[in-house]
Order: C-alpha cells, then structure tokens, then sequence
C-alpha cells in the first residue's frame, strides 16, 4: 500500500503528464450541450478578483456579482450548464494567498451558494434557466454520482492548481500591479516563500503530512487530487479549466484536459483517503438559544441579528473586550442603512474628522470581529435555521447623519439582539455610535477618474452619421504636429507584394492566363529579366494547374471519355442583343404555338408534302429502333440466361436498363418499343430476385432476403404502373405478390396490351416452396422498404435546372430570379448547391460584365467549386483576357479575379477586394450576386467577425447556404436587417427532410481479434448486403439517445421507416391509462392494408404525429417516457468494448515502433471495413479528428493487409500455381518490361468499350498478370473504375514509395489539410472514381466536399466530435443521387457519446462586434484612396446605418456611433488618421493584419516611436546582424502568434520582452485605456440615466430607495458599475480588462473591441515561434512546446504571412512616403506545396544597382526605416530557411 507521501507525489505526477489544449468551448465544443460547473472552483476564479475588497472590508454584494457576472457571460453565449457544490471542496474557494481572509471567504462561499439555490425551483432547476443548481458532500457520495448520470454533462469546469504555483514564487501579493507603491508585500512574498522552503525542509515523514495543508504545495495537491476525482468519476469527463478562460466577442476559450477512454482510469493508491472529505457545517450550539422572530423582519435583519446573538453569547465569547460591542453597535447600524440605501449611495468616502471611536479602532480588531462575524454567519447559513434558505449579508459601510428611519430600524434592530442575549444570560445595551458610522479604516484620498478632450475631427461622409454625437473637442490639437506627424498612405500596390500594381497588366501569382496574352511587345508585357522569368514561371504553374482542375473537373461530373462538355452560354441582353440572331432564334411562333400558350385548342394545319415525306422517314427510322431495342434485348438475354452468377446479371440488367433510360426519350409514347422493353428487362429481373428469395427461405435466412423481396417490391411498383404493362405480366406479378403473401402494389388502370414476352421462360411467378414474408404489406414497407419509397417532394420538372426540383428547390429559384436575397437551410445531401448554379447561369447569361462571388471557408470547397463551374460552363469573350471563372486564395490564385465573370474565393480574400480602392470604381459595383456557402462558419472562432463584416458590406442580393444553423429564425431575422438596409428582399427557406435516410450503429469487435492473427482476406462481395446484424455491429434506435429528457428533441432527429413503426409498437406497450396512444396513429389504419405503396411523405406525416405524443411525454416527469427509452435501448441489447482486444506492436512499419496506441482502432477497424466489403456497404469515409490518427491509422491498415497478403501467398496454392505460370510465360515471351501502358480513354470511346475491346482480344489473362499489384483479396481497390495510366497520372509528382502513396494502391486514401494539395485532391478524385474505397479523414473533408459515400464511420472520440461536426459529416454518408440510404457507424466510441451526439440539438450562431478599429481604418483608406467613390460612400452608410450590428443582440445604435467616433479617436491618437480621416504612416499594413488587430496596432506603435529603428540601426554590420535577428525576431514572438505558458504545462517560456519595447506597449496600452476609458464615461454621462442595480444572472435588484442625506461620489467613474464600486474602486480603471468587465450593465463594451495587448511581468508566453526561429527543430515544438504536430504547418505558416505583409507596408512606406533607399524583394508569400515567389539575390542586387540617381537620394531621407526593412528581410529569409524544409 502506498504512503500518502508516494499518493502525493503520484496526483502530482499525473498532473504534470497532463497536456491540455485551447480551444473554443461554444464553437468547437460544447455547442448547446450541457456541462457541468465544479462550484468551488468557480468561487475561487471569481474570488481572485483583486477587486473585491474582502482585506480590510468585506464587500460580499460585490463577489455575489462577479459571480453572477461569469454566469451571465455563459448564458449569454447560450451554454446550458449545471452547477454543483462539494462539502468536501469548501476550503478551495479560498484564493491563493488569502488565508488570513479565509472565514470571510467561506461566509462568502455559504451565502453565495444559498443565493444560488434560492433561485431554483423543487426540483433543484434554475428559475428562467435550464440547469441545476446543487449540493452533495463529496465526489464520492451515490447521491452525486446518480445525479451525475442523470444529468449527462458533458464536461466539468474546474479550476488547476495554476495559481498555486504563481503564488509559490511570488508570494501572497497577488495583485502587485495594482499596488505598484507597495514595498512591503515584496518583502512578506520572499519571507513567506523562505518560510515554506524551511518547513519543507524540516519536515522528514509522511506523519507530518497534516500540519502543511496550509502551504503551497499542499493546496496544489489538494486541488489537483480533486481535479483527478472529477475526471475519473463514473464513465470519464474531460475537464475544463475555468481558471484560463477567456470570453472574446461570441467565444469562450479555455484549455481542455482530455480524459482518455482507451487508456483507462489510471489508479492512484488511497486516493480517496488524500480528498479532505467534507461534512455539513456543524449546527448550532444547542446552548445557544435563538429567539422567534416576527415574519415581517426581513432575511437580511433575520441573519444579522441570530449573527450577533450567536456572536456575543457568553457560551461562544464569555468575555467581551469593549471594542467588540461598539463594532456590533456599528454592524447593526449598517444593516439599518442598507434596508434605505440606494447602491449609488453606498459609495461614497468620509472626511477624516474627529470621531472618537473610529480614531481609536485598530485594523486588527476590526479584522478580528469580522472574522468572528462571518464564521457565526456561516454556520447559520449551513444550519436549518428558518427563513435563512436566500440569506445574504452585506459588508460594513456608514454615513455621516442618520436620517430618522434609519434610527428607528437600528432600535428595532438592537432591541431584538438584546432581547435574545437577555435568554443567553447577558445584558447589553446598544446605541448609536458617537458621531455618527464612518469608515472604520481611512478611505484612500480619492480623485477624479482621468478622462481627455478629444482631438479634433470632420469628414462630410461620417459627419453625418455623427452629428448626435456632442463631446468636447481639444482646437488647440489642430495641426499639431504630435498627431498628424506621418506620411499619407495611399493603396497603389498588392497589399503583400509592393512590387505588383493593383491594377492587372501583367501575370499573377499562379494565375497567368496564356490564353489570353497580348501578343509580344504590347501593353503589359514583361520588360526586364526578372519578370520574364517569373511569367516563365507562371505559365508552368498556371498549366499544370489547370491541367488537374480539368481532372477534377471531370472526376465531379463522371465524365466516361475523358472530356469535359460544359454548357456554351450565350448572353441575351445588353449588347449581345445586337449580334446576328440565328436561324433558330428567327424561327417566328406558328399559330399552334401561339394558340397553345393563349390556352386555345391547336387548329389542324393541311400537311404538305414535306411533311409527309419528313413522317415516313421518322416511321422508318422508329422501325429501325424498335428492331435495334429488340435485338440488343435478346442478346442480353441470352448472355443473362448462360451466367451462373445470379447477381452478375441483376448487375448486367440494371446496365442495360440505365442505357434504355437514355436511349428512350422520356417523352415517348405509352406504346415506345423502348417502354415494352423496359418492362421485360424489370420482370426478368424480379425472376431472378424470387429465385435468390427462395433459396434463402429454404435455408432459413429470411432475415438476409427481405432486402431481396424490397427491390423485388421496388421493382414490380414499377412495372405495375407503367402504361407497357401487358396482361401475362400482371398475371405473374399476382402470383409472385400471393406467394410471398402481401398484396400487390395497385396497377394502372389503363387498358393492359396483350403482348407475349420477347425471351423464352416458363416461369409463372408461382412459387412451390411456402415462402410468405409472415407479415403484411404496410409491415414489409414500413420494416425493409425505406430506402426505396418515393421520395417526391412536390418534384415538378423545370427548366431552369436539369433535374426535377422539389417544391422548396422552385421557392429558392423563384428569389432568385425575383432579384431577391435567400436564406436556404436544408440538410446535407437535400440538394442546395445545385441551387448556385441557376444563379451563375443567370449572371453569366445576362452579359459579360456581371460579378458573381462564391465564398467558401475552405480552399479544398474553393478548388470543389471552381472545378464545377469548370464542367458546367464556358462562354466566349469579345474582350481580351476575360474569363468564365477565377480562384483566390492567399496561397494561390487561378485566372484574374478581376476579370471574371464567376469568383470562387473565401471570406478575407473577398473582405480584401470588397475594401480595395483599386476595385471602387470598377470591379466591385459589378458584383451582382454573393454566395456564402456553409454561412453557419459565421459561429467559427478564428474568422467568424470576417463573414459577418461581409454580410453587413455586401452591395447586392446574397445567397446563403447552410445545413447546420441552430437558431435559423433568429439568424435570418438579423440578415433581413442587414439586407433591408439596402433596400433588399430576404426570404428563408427551410427543408427539414434528408433525401436519403441515415442507419445508425455501433460497432463492437470481436472479443478474439488481436493484432496476433493476421488478416484473412476479404470475403465475397454479397451485392444485396444486409448491414443490420452484420458481425460487431448493432443498431441505434434515434429515440433511444433521448436518455436525458430534460435537454428536450432536437428539430433535426430523423426517424427511418422502421424506427417509426419499432417506436410505435414500443409506445403501444408502454402506453397507460393517463399517456394513452390513439388508435388513429395505427400503422394499418394510416397507410391501410390494400396494398398501398407508401410514400416517404406518408412516413413523415405519421412521424410527426408520433413525436407530438413523445415531447409531451417528456415534459412530464409521471409519463412513461423513460421506460420506453429503456424498451428501445434494451431490443437492440448492450453495446460494449471487449476488453481482451490487446494492443500489439505488430502493426508498425516503422522500425517496430507503434503507430495506433489504440487497440480497438488497430486492431478493429480493418474487420469493420471487411464486414462493410462483404455487406456492399463501402465507399467509406472514416472520421478521425486527429490528422496524426488518420495517418496512422491509414497506414497501419495498409501494414496490416500487405501482412496478411504475404502470408496468404506463402500458404495459397493457387497463387503458387498462378506464379508458376507467370514464370513459364516469361521465359516464352517478352519481358513485361516493354509492354506498353494501357493509354488513358481517347475521345468518344467509354471506359465500357475499352473494357469490352480488352475482353474480345483472345489474349491469355498472365498476360496481364504483375505479381506487384495488390491481391484483390487484400485490397479495397477497385481497378475496373481506373485503369493504371490513370492512376499513374493522378499520383504523377507525389513520392510513389511513401506509405501514403502506397496506401493508395490498396484503395485506402488519408485526407486533411496538413498533407499536400496534390495529394489531396489525387484522394478526392480515386475516390469520385470509385477506385478508393476507404478515405480516413478528419472534419475538413465534412464540409461541403462532394465525395458521396455509402457509410461514414467515426473512427475514435475526440472534443472535435460535437453535434455539429456529426451532422457535418455524417451527411457524406447516403448522398442524393447516389444511395438509397447511408450508414453511420460510431466505432471506439463510447454508446452514452454516440447518443449525445444523435440526441444533441445543433448550436445556435451567435454574432461578434463587427465595427473594429482596423474595419474602420479600411473603410477610410477605401474612402481617402477611392477618391469619395459611391462604392465607398456605400459601404460606409450601409454600415452605419445598421439597426442590429450583432446577430442576436439588440439595437444599441447611439453606443455604436459613440464606438465609431472614439475607434476614430484612437486611430488618431496612433497616428494613423489625420483631422480629416486622411490614413497616415503605416496605415495599410495595419490594415491589412485586421485579423490580428491587437497586434497589429501595438507592432505600429513600436514603428512610431523609434524603437525598431533603434534596434535595427546596425543591421548592415555582419557580425551584429545575428543580434538584431533574435532580438527582432523575440519582439514579434511577443507580438504575434501568443500561446500562454502557465507554470503548470512545463512549455518553456519566451524570454522577457526587452525593457524599451515594453515601455512602448505601456504606454501605447494606457493611451488605448484613457481613449475608451473617456469612451465610456461620456457615453454613461449622456444616456445612462437608469439604476444599475441589478444583478447580471439572477436579475434581482439591490439597494434601498434612497437617501436625501447621503449622494453618490462625483469622484467615482460614471460608467464604473455600481457592484463594482462598493469596493471603493474610484481612481477610474486601471487596465483594458478591468475596464470591460467593470462597466455598467447598460454600456455594451466587448474585451475584443479595444485594440490592446496584455504586457506584464508575470504573464508567461510559449516560446514557440522564438525556439523554432532558432534551431528549426518542428518535434520539440509538439515535444515540448505543446504545438500539436498537425497544427505546426499551420501556426508557422500564419507567423509567415505576417512577416511578409510587413515587409510590403514597410516598402510601400518607402515607396511612397519622402524618400526611398532601394528595391526590396518581392514577397515570398508561400503556397501549400512549399513554393515561394520572390527574386533571387542576383536580381536584387542587379535592380539595386540600376536605379537611377533621384531615386536613390529620395531614399537616404529614410535610412532609418530602410533599415528596419532590411532587418525584416533579413528575418523573413532566415525563417523561411527553417520553414522551407518542413513541407509535405
């Protein structure tokens, strides 16, 4: 057994190992889940405010609303949580370093936590609010741990032990920064921590384990014991840390401690004895006799006065010093004022005058008596007393005259305590303090917050907006050099490449257009060596990217013979109306046509000759057909009649029945040779289905037929309605329907032709065997028949699209076509991007000037898109250089994006565009239409204030497209706001219903598979597979997941058929005389027993009734609600993880190193992906949000079958003979060396008739034979989808031996955004083709990525796996047009996650602040630079004109004006506007970082004030030069890309920002504090008139009515919150954070709306970027900085940008500003696939040395900053070196 000592160090060293990451709780987490708050550690978060007075006051109201303020901030990003208080945890809401404070902070704690249950109901449910608030003693109490269970959460908030280890190195003065002139604490710090370090060093047994609870590392020991308790409880938790969480704009950050199911609960010796476990609060002293009080005395009066009994009882004090009555006297004199006062008059300060108690009083007694006062109060708190159940105290304040009220509540007051002492033996007689209450410490000497006047401003665009704006304006600033000293910035070049022009004369990045050059010589043509080299370049580049997107392309619309056969459009207005009209379009209506569409009969016409003759060939050519129809049909029976393989020729008559679909016209006559056909081919196929049924119903596996008889049932439905039904047909039909006993589907009532069949057979339909299915029609349908129903939804033909749209499809193209905006929301697979095309159509058609833009988040949706508007469109320009289509991205661009018709782009690109000057005038008023696919990206952490400033800019109607939105009312409420600002219709259209359906299950392996046997093969292909009850798998029934009513049904849960009908049958059973079921939702009474073909849309109209009876049921506790979840969950029996699935390390191919740690992924999945081979259920994607896992995982299956194939040739003596063969042929012929490559398909032949070429060629099979190729058995390739030139030609450029590669001939691909484009989209199209058959990829591949397949698997849980990216992903599975249904299976994954997952609802989009300081410096570089253009103009009212900026928020319009003018403020306070909004200095490179605003602002004022050019001055000194780099280099790694390093993650810290750096940033941050501090005050001055009296979360309302005698501070900050002042705050705020969250209820002021960067001495940063800069070693960033090794790429490549925008804002400075020195390089901006462009040395120094004279001396004027650019370039080039080398 261990000691307690190795327990300790055990926890410890648990929570050292622990490696938590950052991410969005709201966005990428949580979403609407419930989750649970651990409530001491909420506590003490909140009670580390060092705001809260608790040291020498005690200002409990404020620490109750610091609570509730965190609260609030949860609800109102719409998180559902529970909060739960431990007895055992009470002594760790007590913060760090407060232990002399420790009773006032557990009265704190006692009082808080009745406030808090006082707001719930019976039930323990928050009021107004979903959750539970409760208490339990111990983590370990049955009690809690059912509770636990039922209440689901999905993680636990918690807080670490981080602060304890701050503390242990900087001692109980935590709040140093805000008592800059105390000298003291520093002193108590080191000799508190050097009387730690003794006692740790005296102590030399565990005995003594006991006496140092108290110190450092006891408390960090104590808290992450129970951090280890709440994770390892019941089935697991993660944990968040509540302690890092930061609330910016609409997200909630915070780091996550993953508890790993796989691994297990790592046991800990006597863990349980380590965890103090708590007890109730002991109850009063019986002695102690409490008197009964009159109901009118209030909880308040109630508390203090069984306090002061308690307090001053000869049993608990049986002496009294003096001091303690006169403070009791003053105690109950303050609970008399609080009963009247207002919280404004709380406020206030005393002069120190001659007061003869107060003068005498000493701290300590006073902290002695409030001590005393709060332990009596807790323990009156924790004790049954009566009427104490929503206690609340207040903290001792006074005033200078007591008004006559107050006097008679004090007597009132004192005469009960005395009364009640009187019962304990003790007499005392209160009064009234002489000279009235005051202060019992001295206030500090107060001042006036500082505020500043503002500088002057007026520009005639934002006047207008501004002229309800008053404030006080500094006239003595105008002019002043100190503000407008700077260059103005003018936007002449490509934001990050100085040397382009913004206007196109030349070749792109990429995007060169050949095609389109002007010849040699003329306007744009390259004129130095340099750019004829980069047009070199560009040309290979742009070729063989446009060579692949053809590829794509292709792969997208199936294209047989290689070709693409895009739509030619022709414009038909504008000037095209000019052109010669063709013969076609001259053709005049004839007067059948005219009589037609006035609605008139057709007048019979005289034929003329030419017709006749015209009849009679078209009688001669119908005759010819009808012989080729028959002819082929016979041929096909013949070869169908000689094939033993009755699947092998459903398979050959489901070809030829899709060629007859396109042979015969859809038009054609009932009596068409082609329908009579089609009839046949159906019945002979409904023969063989009855054979196959037969013979499974002899041999007892009915089961495995019924998906037999459904496409049987499918199949005569057909043939019954066609108009070729004949009579012996119908009468085989009746008997194939009465021997499988069920009705037979209604026939057509036209008359019946009587026609023999065309194929001899003597099969009648009967069957001799008793085959009956044993159940009726509407069963079978409802049980099997699912995925075959008709699925028409208002389905009408129309020609606008090429397919029969559904009623909500003909709504959105209406919109369209009206000019109208449209908001669709339908499910994935529903068919929404078809949609998109109509509208490309329309623009492209309308004439050639017209922009449409596509916005898509991702590139791979980008590349998606652009391919397909590739396949549907081309069109033919008069203008030189204009094209159908562009890409944009940062790293890549395709064709000019300004000279296009159709844009592909995503959302910064487009944010860029819309607010260049360069595209005012001409490119952006051409836009017509903007498509936002997957709009729910607006809710995304990194860039969601992107998409939502372009929602509120766009100039014209927009399309949005999403199938996840939670709240899609309340979002399309704000877009019909922004839209209804520019005079714009929008209209939402939802579709609730998936096409196809989705099968649920859970796979468990087998309990004996382990990595010990190898793979046996893939079993036979069963074409009609049956995947329910396959090996290991297990069906969900939806309803099932509803294990948590509370949390209600999600709007998106979708019943099959049959878990319709299984539902039903359940709640029959489970039905009682209060919850009954009506007869009318009878299945045989809904859809009869007549036979009746159900449709789908019967189906859901039944479901709809069924789930109006379940929600009422689960509103009502007394229902049967949960024993039917019971009932549904036990019919499909537990779902399980064996537990003897031993990991083995066989399935390495790396050096026997282990590349899947997860047993059940390793080993399981290769079985799973075999059963789904056996069952017909492949392609599949599997889910891994872990892009190492999905390398691992493809490889090793790959390990796994090349394992398995090796020994199966070992063993198989037919692979023996085959190879024994191949070697005699080889000796016989030529080596298979010099045999041609099969040749890729040449126009106009299919791959259908190469392969019926290569089968009539009588060539011997070896000879195709090449014992390198993959067996089939042991590959999930399919090689009749791609020939090997193709294959060769998709992986041409990727390393052919990597195991990715290789992977891929074994038809398993790896898909993230890490691994190489060209590998990528390799993946992508291989698996369009149908040659992959297994991609394992992570969520990027979810959204929106057309690779439909029949099952998705979740491969392994993940915090990514939320609500939201399950529904993404799951809807690949069972796409429109491609399956019938789709499969979802949850593999290693636990069943309670599967069910939150199927059960959770969808998370509601929530919207950011949009006006930010860098969104308003663009707009006036757009106004300044664009010369006033209407573009601009337009931009900025559209904006400002809003009535909601945020989505779900409320019109705050007059706070917005005053934002925008104090942002406007700011901007000239940095310098970066003049007086009349003209941009100056580094205006555009600030700009252009908008998406690292804070950044960006604080790198502009270190450009400002010298410091760089300090610092870089000795750049040209080569041996300094290494210096300047690292210390540049440490200054942006400070800046950019900051990752927090807490004491407890052990990330090594980036060294301290030099002194001269950090004084800028100071001072640039109080400068930002003053602006928005002046902001605020003036904004609360003018309008907030109201109380702030509120409480944020509970909304009580605190404080009396008011006092004529007492008045509010003037000294106190207008716009400080009136909680917030009780603590005595009046010297104004003192940082950016304290501001945010000390203002006013009323004052909406977000922490990401002030452009500021924390600098502080304790604050440690991850030295991420600065280690790599120094040793470009990537491992020790996953090793030991904690960068995922995924994310790496990534973060470097953002570091990257930012590097090379500043170089451009520092050229363009040069450029443009008084002087420059000399060209700078091109920016390197590098792509995915490692390529960088930018000029060599040898160029550079050649345009160095060609400049001319004037030039070169403009450019000494600015040596300085040629320097700081010259560092930078320097920089970029030594960082690039390092990052180079780390491309995939």
């Amino acid at each position: 057994m261990s000691t307690p000592r190795e327990s300790q160090a055990q926890i410890l060293a648990w929570y050292s190992e622990q490696r938590p990451f950052r991410l969005d709780l709201v966005g990428d987490y949580a979403g609407s889940s419930r989750f649970l708050i651990h409530g001491d550690s909420l506590l003490r978060y909140c009670f580390s405010d060092p705001r809260i007075d608790f040291s020498p006051g005690f200002q409990l109201l404020h620490a109750v609303y610091v609570v509730e303020q965190f609260l609030q901030n949860l609800v109102r990003r719409k998180c559902e949580f529970d909060i739960v208080f431990l007895e055992q945890d009470a002594a760790m809401c007590v913060p760090s370093g407060q232990g002399a404070a420790a009773k006032k902070w557990l009265c704190a704690r006692a009082v808080i936590v009745r406030h808090l249950l006082g707001l719930c109901r019976d039930n323990g449910e928050a009021k107004d609010f979903g959750g539970e608030m409760k208490e339990f003693a111990s983590v370990r109490e049955s009690a809690f741990l059912e509770w636990v269970t039922e209440r689901r959460p999905l993680f636990i908030l918690a807080a670490d032990a981080d602060d304890i280890a701050v503390n242990m190195t900087t001692g109980d003065d935590e709040n140093e920064e805000w008592d800059d002139d105390d000298d003291d604490d520093d002193d108590d710090s080191e000799e508190e921590e050097e009387e730690e370090e003794e006692e740790e060093e005296e102590e030399e047994s565990d005995s003594e384990l006991e006496e140092e609870t108290d110190s450092g590392e006891a408390k960090k020991w104590t808290i992450v014991a129970t951090l280890y308790g709440l994770m390892h409880m019941g089935e697991g938790y993660n944990i968040a840390l509540i302690n890092r969480v930061e609330f910016v704009d609409s997200k909630i950050f915070t780091y996550i401690c993953e508890y790993t199911s796989r691994i297990g609960r790592k046991r800990i010796p006597e863990i349980d004895s380590l965890i103090r476990v708590g007890t109730k609060a002991p109850y009063l002293d019986s002695r102690v006799e409490l008197p009964a009080l009159e109901e009118t005395i209030s909880i308040r009066e109630r508390l203090t006065i069984y306090t002061l009994i308690r307090l001053l009882s000869p049993n608990c004090s049986p002496t009294l010093p003096p001091p303690v009555v006169s403070l009791a006297s003053i105690y109950l004199l303050h609970t008399a004022f609080l009963k009247h006062l207002s919280l404004e008059e709380r406020q206030f300060s005393i002069p120190r005058g001659p007061g003869p108690s107060a003068a005498k009083l000493q701290k300590a007694e006073l902290d002695h008596f409030l001590g005393q006062l709060a332990e009596c109060t807790t323990l009156l708190l924790n004790s049954s007393l009566p009427g104490l159940d929503s206690a609340r105290t207040r903290a001792i304040c006074g005033a200078s005259d007591i008004p006559e009220n107050v006097h008679a509540d004090f007597t009132r007051l004192s005469g009960a305590v005395e009364e009640g002492l009187k019962v304990c033996g003790r007499e005392i007689t209160f009064s009234v303090p002489a000279g009235g209450p005051e202060l019992l410490i001295e206030a500090e000497p107060t001042e006036k917050p500082s505020t500043h006047t503002l500088l002057p401003f007026s520009n005639p665009i934002f006047d207008s907006h501004l002229e309800s704006i008053r404030l006080d304006i500094d006239t003595l600033a105008e002019g002043s050099s100190d503000v407008d000293d700077g260059s103005v910035y003018r936007e002449e070049t490509h934001w990050h490449n100085s040397k382009k022009p913004l206007t196109y004369t030349g070749a792109h990045k990429r995007t060169a257009v050949v095609q389109n050059r002007p010849p040699p010589g003329g306007k744009g043509q390259p004129e130095t060596r340099w750019e004829k080299i980069q047009m070199g370049k560009a040309r290979k580049s742009e070729q063989r990217f446009l060579n692949q997107m053809q590829r794509y392309a292709a792969s997208l619309t199936d294209a047989t013979d290689g070709g693409l056969h895009p739509k030619l459009i022709i414009c038909d207005a504008g000037e095209d109306r000019k052109r010669k009209p063709t013969k076609e379009n001259e053709r005049k209506p004839t007067k059948e046509t005219a009589n037609k569409k006035a609605g008139k009969p057709a007048a019979k016409a005289p034929v003329s000759k030419a017709d006749k003759i015209k009849l009679e060939n078209a009688e001669k050519g119908a005759l010819k057909e009808v012989k080729a129809l028959t002819s082929v049909w016979r041929n096909v029976c013949l070869a169908v009649q000689s094939s033993r393989d009755e699947e092998q020729s459903i398979t050959r008559l489901d070809e030829h029945l899709k060629k007859l679909r396109e042979t015969v016209p859809k038009n054609a006559a009932n009596d068409h040779e082609g329908r009579f056909v089609e009839v046949e081919v159906r019945l002979y196929k409904i023969q063989i289905l009855q054979s196959m049924w037969v013979a499974l119903a002899k041999e007892g596996q009915k089961q495995k037929g019924f998906g037999i008889v459904a496409v049987l049932f499918d199949e005569a439905r057909k043939v019954l309605s066609s108009p070729a039904l004949t009579v012996k047909i119908k009468v085989i039909l009746t008997n194939v329907f009465a021997g499988l006993g069920i009705a037979m589907p209604p026939a057509t009532t036209a008359p019946l032709a009587k026609r023999e069949l065309s194929f001899k057979t003597t099969w009648n339909g009967t069957q001799a065997e008793d085959c009956k299915l044993g159940m009726t029609s509407a069963e079978f349908q409802l049980m099997h028949f699912g995925p075959y129903m008709d699925r028409n939804m208002d389905s009408k033909p129309d020609d606008r699209v090429p397919f029969e749209p559904d009623g909500w499809q003909r709504k959105v193209l209406d919109e369209i076509d009206r000019e109208n905006s449209v908001f669709v929301v339908a499910p994935t697979s529903a068919g929404k991007t078809f949609i998109s095309f109509h509208a490309m159509e329309k623009v492209l058609k309308t004439n050639d000037d017209g922009i449409l833009v596509y916005v898509a988040p991702t590139k791979a949706l980008v590349n998606q898109i652009a391919a397909e508007v590739i396949s549907r469109f081309r069109k033919n320009y008069r203008q030189t250089g204009k094209t159908v289509w562009a890409i944009h991205t940062r790293d890549y661009r395709m064709n000019d994006p300004n000279n296009c018709q159709i844009l592909v782009t995503v959302p910064h690109i487009l944010s860029i565009m819309l607010l260049s000057p360069a595209n005012a005038a001409k490119w952006s008023p051409r836009i017509k239409r903007i498509i936002f696919d997957e709009v729910h990206s607006i809710g995304n952490a990194e860039d969601g204030v992107v998409w939502e400033q372009l929602l509120l800019l766009s100039p014209c109607p927009i399309i949005a497209l999403s199938a996840t939105v939670g709240n899609p009312e309340e979002f399309s409420d704000w877009l019909q706001s922004t839209q209804r600002s520019l005079g714009l219709h929008l209209t939402m259209i939802k579709h609730p219903y998936r096409y196809s359906d989705l099968s649920k299950y859970v796979y468990r392996p087998s309990e004996d598979i382990t990595d010990d046997q190898p793979f046996q093969g893939l079993q036979r292909l069963v074409k009609f597979g049956h995947i329910e009850g396959a090996i290991g798998l297990e069906a969900i029934h939806p309803v099932a997941s509803l294990v948590d009513p509370s949390q209600g049904m999600p709007d998106d849960l979708a019943l099959e058929p049959r878990d319709c009908l299984s539902l039903y049958r359940c709640m029959k059973e489970v039905q009682t005389e209060d919850y009954p079921i009506p007869d009318s939702f009878n299945y045989q009474r809904v859809f009869g027993e007549t036979g009746t073909v159900i449709k789908k849309a019967d189906v859901i109209e039944w479901e709809i009734a069924l789930k109006s009876v379940l929600k009422k049921w689960m509103k009502d506790p007394g229902s049967p609600f949960l024993k039917l979840i019971r009932e549904l969950g036990s019919k499909k029996g537990p779902v399980r993880r064996s537990s003897k699935v031993e990991r083995k390390d066989s399935v390495s191919s790396q050096g026997g190193q282990t590349l899947l740690p997860y047993p059940v992924l390793g080993n399981g999945t290769l079985p799973l992906l075999s059963t789904l081979h056996s069952e017909n259920a492949l392609p599949a994607i599997l889910f891994s949000y872990d892009r190492t896992m999905c390398e691992r995982l493809g490889i090793s299956l790959c390990s796994q079958l090349e394992r398995g194939e090796a020994e199966w040739r070992d063993k198989d003596p037919r692979w023996k003979a085959t190879i024994a063969k191949w070697e005699a042929w080889k000796k016989t012929n030529k080596s298979r060396a010099s045999k041609p490559r099969t040749a890729p398909p040449q126009d106009g032949v299919t791959k259908a008739d190469m392969m019926m070429d290569k089968a009539d060629r009588e060539q011997s099979a070896i000879e195709f034979f090449n014992p390198l190729d993959p067996s089939p058995e042991f590959s999930f390739a399919d090689n009749r989808r791609c020939t090997e030139a193709e294959f060769e030609q998709e992986i041409q450029g990727l390393d052919a031996t990597s195991p990715m590669v290789m992977a891929l001939k074994r038809g398993i691909g790896v898909h993230h955004a890490g691994l190489n484009r060209k590998y990528r989209q390799a993946v992508e199209m291989l698996f369009r083709k149908g040659y992959l058959r297994v991609v394992i990829a992570t969520g990027t591949l979810a959204l929106g990525i057309n690779m439909p397949c029949k099952t998705v698997v979740f491969a392994g849980d993940s915090v990514y796996l939320t609500a939201l990216n399950y529904r993404q992903a799951a809807g690949r599975a069972g796409r429109r047009g491609f399956d019938l249904i789709g499969n979802v299976i949850f593999h290693d994954i636990p069943l309670s996650k599967a069910q939150r997952l199927i059960s959770s609802r969808l998370p509601s989009l929530m919207g950011h602040f949009p006006v930010s300081s860098s969104l308003i410096l663009r707009l006036f570089i757009l106004l300044h630079n664009s010369r006033q253009s209407d573009h601009a103009k337009k931009c900025i009212n559209t904006l400002l004109t809003q009535p909601r900026l945020v989505i779900g928020g409320e019109s705050f319009r007059e706070q917005m004006l005053h934002h925008l003018r104090f942002s406007i403020e700011f901007l000239r306070r940095q310098k970066l506007l003049g007086s009349d909004g003209t941009p100056l200095n580094f205006a555009g490179m600030t700009s252009h970082l908008f998406y690292v605003e804070a950044s960006a602002f604080s790198l502009h004022a270190l450009l400002c004030s010298g410091y760089f050019s300090s610092l870089c001055k000795d750049i040209y000194e080569p041996t300094k030069q290494k210096r300047i780099s690292l210390d540049l280099m440490l200054v942006m790694a400070h800046i950019f890309g900051r990752r927090p390093a807490p004491p407890s993650s052990g990330f090594p810290a980036l060294p301290p920002l030099p002194k001269k750096a950090k004084k800028v940033l100071k001072r640039y941050n109080q400068d930002t504090l003053l602006t928005y501090s002046t902001y605020v005050e003036t904004y609360a001055k003018q309008y907030c008139k109201t109380r702030d009296n509120t409480l944020p979360f509970s909304k009580l309302e605190y404080g009396g009515k008011g006092s004529k005698s007492v008045s509010r501070s003037t000294n106190i900050p207008a716009a400080l919150s009136s909680f917030v002042a009780l603590s005595g705050h009046s010297k104004g705020f003192r940082d950016i954070a304290d501001l945010t969250t000390s203002v006013r209820s009323d004052i909406f002021l977000e922490d990401g709306a002030v452009p500021y960067l924390p600098v502080s001495d304790d604050e440690k940063l991850n030295n991420y970027l600065y280690a790599f800069f120094k040793d470009g070693d990537t491992a020790k960033l996953d090793r030991e900085n904690g960068v995922r090794k995924q994310d790496v790429w990534f973060v470097l490549k953002d570091f990257s940008l930012v590097i090379a925008t500043v170089v451009a804002g520092l050229e363009c400075y040069l450029k443009d500003g008084p002087g420059t020195y000399f060209d700078a390089d091109l920016i390197r901006v590098m792509d995915e696939d490692g390529e960088a462009l930018g000029k060599d040395d040898e160029e550079v120094v050649e345009a160095v040395e060609g400049e001319d004279e004037e030039k070169r001396e403009r450019r000494e004027k600015n040596v300085e900053m040629a320097k700081v650019l010259k560092a930078f370039l320097v920089l970029r080039e030594q960082f690039e070196e390092k990052f180079l080398k780390i491309f995939a």
